[in-house]
């Protein structure tokens, strides 16, 4: 996208402007502060310019009217009549059965869908939508049972249904020459053939036997795809089409779905209770027999026709003055269906009668629908959350014991079978000799930075534009997800690397971070694994209904059009990498839009996850090899601050630390053997307490605890305690916090925002300096005045990084003195500065944004 830079022609013109605008600005700054020192009780007032100051400024550099921004050479056109919220809630059933009315020339459902933005586009909210007309059609009450629909109840899905893939995979450039005329496995290895593995043709690709009469093939493709490529490939398009051809053959559909929030949500007739999740098993549906390579004469069929003629039918029984063609015309919403279900339930049951409904988080996947987890909290707990130093104990033989008894001591309604994976897992993992396998796969290709994309769902490179405004808007709704899911299902998590300096700036993430990095304790990690690998979940959370028509937001509208994966690394009981560094990511929460994910790594009690075996501690720490100082100096922290408080990552001291370390350990197996429980293990008196993740950043328990709640992307999350130490051993001084220009990024004090240099071109690529005459508040108004993505940006989320700034102050070391540690009274001086965050979405989904509003 084209950025103008400002052109001076007249340096008197622009002396005037500048002088207009600093007058402006210091009034603004001057009200500004009176504000905000009243404890923004009413209102945050901007730092640098408020939303209702921007013609005023807008017009102060001659730009004119704010109803028409330039930007580059294009001009971006104010919506002035909107779209009723009723038309946005709405989503159209299957496109084709509107064929016939539209032919026969109805002028009614015509109209209708002519005034559409959205109608014959894939909206992916259908596919929930139907899911929650046909839980309200078999809604049931059933207090022994614990469960509010029939036990053999699931929900139909396929790939298709989700990702629409049948045909994006027709807009492939590669379409034709792969699909249409057949290509086998060879030719297709060779369109790409650099650096692809030598077993393709016998372990990766399999090339359809057409002369089989027993062969199935649903959508008459020349191959199947059953495995990643995780080599650097030399085609983009050739790996789009790769996972496209997976997801249509072999691609394993998720066990079950989990909607969280979706029950005891506000309805005409009142909340039921604290909102819980519902998990339902997912049962595989084809869509019938396709031909790709003969669309013209074979149009292709979908599932979606007969969820759709299932859900019309429906309807006109319900009423006989209701006509097909209203129906069509109304069509289908989420956020209705979501009301009606918890309508439904608050009239079948009442408060008591829901609570004997609720199931304990159990050690079991579901194989029937399910009613369960703790209530999504929306606003700050009364008090921080202290971690359980249980739930980093990792003794293998124990877990692995645990494992069997489970196995042994299940029901007969309770399904087994994710437990006896994990058993597997875990036996071969217990085996020493086990070559452990790289596990998640990415989308690699030479020369593009492709290896934060899960390569199942990459479609496109989201960082196709400066300012970021898709990839961020995708981590911002996954970290909203992952903090809920976490809440609804009882896991401690915290945020750490990335998104802890992010949250630092201004408490979204960092506009060129291609990922999120969040940690959580292992025993944390496996009950997630029991109860939701391979699980698709929607958040359908309860929250404040939100509209912004300026920035095209609507959060009851966007309800289902975003969905994710989750997919633990079994590898996960792995816990020390001493044989494979390729599986130091022990889970992922997908996007299943893009293939933007949330890196989830545990965190384990050192001793334990060694087997309390001295010789492999010394073997970890080895491992480490120059990231050994993650290891040593949280045990050592004080010989790393000196007398005034500041610090110094001393690596070689360090280094002359561990080489100690050595000595002692060599000494103690001289005398004590490898059992490092004795009360002289120099590792236990080292280590006590001590948990690390499979990257070596260590950290000691009592310093992570408690977690503190705080807002990032605007929803509740948390820091651990001692996240400023945190930030000093890993990034090796304050710089992470002090630096206001890195990889090409600068941060504007005035808009408290992270800025790619070429959108605000006033600045020295080199220095991040400001250029010529303009000072640095004049860029930030250049920059607001010349870009409407970064003015945009700046109006949405104003307001939450100011209440932000406010936080983050009060909650970091005032001073050196304490060793970076807060001081900060949670009651008294962060609490009511977390309740002044509204929690509302700040960014707009790009799809809902594009076909929702005028």
């Amino acid at each position: 996208m084209a950025h103008s830079k400002l052109l001076v022609s007249n340096k008197k013109v622009l002396l005037v402007k500048t002088g207009i605008t600093v007058c402006l600005l210091l009034l603004i700054l001057v009200i500004s502060s009176l504000i905000v020192n009243s404890e923004y009780e009413t209102s945050v007032v901007f730092k640098f310019a408020s939303s209702s100051s921007y013609d005023e400024l807008i017009n102060s550099v001659g730009l004119g009217d704010n109803n028409e921004v330039e930007e580059g050479k294009e001009k971006i056109k104010q919506s002035v009549i909107p779209i009723t919220r009723e038309e946005r809630l709405k989503t159209f059933l299957y496109p084709e059965l509107y064929k016939n009315f539209k032919e026969n020339g109805n002028k009614a459902l015509t109209q209708v869908i002519n005034n559409s933005k959205s109608f014959g586009k894939f909206d992916k909210r259908l596919l929930p939508a139907l899911w929650l007309h046909s839980i309200n059609k078999y809604l049931t009450f059933d207090t022994a049972d614990k469960t509010i629909l029939p036990k053999d109840f699931s929900l139909p899905f396929n790939w298709d249904l989700l990702l629409d893939v049948s045909n994006n995979i027709q807009k492939s450039e590669y379409f034709e020459k792969i699909i249409i005329k057949k290509m086998n496995c060879k030719n297709f290895k060779d369109i790409a053939p650099n650096n692809q593995p030598e077993t393709f043709l016998d372990f990766f690709c399999n090339d359809y036997n057409y002369e089989n009469p027993n062969f199935v093939n649903e959508y008459n493709l020349p191959f199947s795809i059953s495995r990643k490529v995780d080599q650097y490939l030399s085609d983009v398009t050739w790996r789009r089409i790769h996972g496209m051809i997976y997801a249509l053959t072999d691609f394993p559909i998720p066990e079950n779905v989990v909607f969280l929030g979706a029950i005891g949500q506000e309805g005409k007739l009142g909340k039921i209770s604290e909102n819980r999740a519902l998990i339902i098993p997912l049962e595989k549906v084809s869509n019938g027999a396709n031909d790709l390579t003969n669309l013209e004469k074979v149009p292709l069929q979908s599932y979606y026709e007969t969820l759709s003629q299932n859900y019309i039918d429906d309807q006109l029984a319900k009423s006989s003055k209701m006509s097909i063609e209203d129906v069509l015309a109304n069509g289908i919403s989420v956020f209705d269906q979501l009301e009606k279900l918890n309508n439904q339930l608050k009239k079948l049951i009442n408060k008591k009668s829901l609570l004997n409904l609720e199931n304990p988080i159990p050690s079991y996947k579901p194989t029937r629908p399910t009613l369960m987890g703790k209530n999504i909290e929306l606003l700050p707990k009364e008090k921080p959350v202290n971690l359980n130093s249980s739930d980093f104990q990792w003794y293998l033989p124990e877990v692995l014991e645990n494992l069997k008894n489970e196995i042994e001591t299940a029901s007969e309604f309770e399904s087994v079978d994710q437990l006896k994976h994990l058993l597997e897992w875990g036996e071969l993992i217990a085996d020493k000799s086990f070559d452990l396998p790289w596990y998640f796969g990415v989308a690699s290709v030479e020369n593009e930075n492709l290896d934060h994309y899960d390569w199942r769902f990459f479609n496109n490179f989201t960082f196709l534009d400066n300012d970021k405004v898709f990839h961020t808007q995708v981590l911002h709704r996954l970290s909203r997800t992952w903090f809920r899911l976490c809440q609804q299902f009882d896991i401690p998590t915290w945020l750490n690397h990335g998104p802890l300096i992010g949250w630092y700036w201004n408490g979204l993430s960092l506009p060129y971070d291609f990922d999120l990095d969040l940690q959580l304790p292992i025993q944390s990690l496996h009950k997630l694994s029991k109860l939701l690998n391979n699980t698709l979940v929607y958040d359908f959370t309860d929250e404040t209904d939100y509209v912004n028509e300026a920035h095209r937001i609507d959060n009851k509208a966007e309800l289902g059009v975003t969905s994710y994966l989750f997919d633990v690394n079994p590898t996960y009981f792995d816990r020390n990498g001493i044989r494979s560094d390729k599986n130091n990511i022990d889970a992922r929460l997908i996007d299943t839009e893009t293939g933007i994910y949330i890196d989830i790594t545990a965190v384990a009690d050192f001793l334990s996850e060694t087997e309390y075996d001295i010789e492999q501690q010394r073997k970890v720490l080895e491992k480490a090899g120059d990231n050994g100082y993650r290891m040593m100096i949280p045990p050592k922290i004080d010989q790393f601050f000196d007398e005034t408080g500041d610090f110094y990552r001393d690596i070689g001291k360090a280094d002359i630390l561990r080489d100690e370390l050595y000595d002692n350990i060599e000494t103690f197996m001289e005398s004590k053997g490898t059992d490092s429980r004795s009360e002289d293990s120099p590792t236990k008196k080292l280590f006590t307490d001590y948990v690390h993740c499979k990257h070596y950043h260590t950290y000691k328990i009592s310093e992570l605890s408690p977690l503190v709640p705080v807002y990032f992307e605007n929803t509740l999350a948390y820091l651990p305690s001692n996240w400023y130490r945190n930030i000093l051993i890993e990034y090796g001084s304050t710089q992470p916090m002090k630096n206001r220009y890195f990889k090409e990024n600068k941060f504007i004090d005035d808009l408290r925002m992270w800025v790619d240099y070429n959108s605000c071109p006033e600045w020295d690529l080199d220095t991040g300096s400001s250029l010529g005459v303009l000072e640095e508040y004049e860029v930030a108004q250049e920059c607001i005045s010349i870009n409407r993505k970064i003015y945009d940006e700046y109006d949405r989320t104003i307001n939450y990084t100011t209440i932000h700034s406010v936080f983050r102050d009060a909650i970091k070391p005032k001073d050196l003195s304490t060793k970076g540690v807060s001081t900060a009274d949670y009651e008294t001086e962060l609490k009511p500065i977390l309740d002044k965050f509204t929690g509302n979405i700040l960014k707009p989904n790009p799809w809902v944004a594009e076909n929702l509003f005028n």
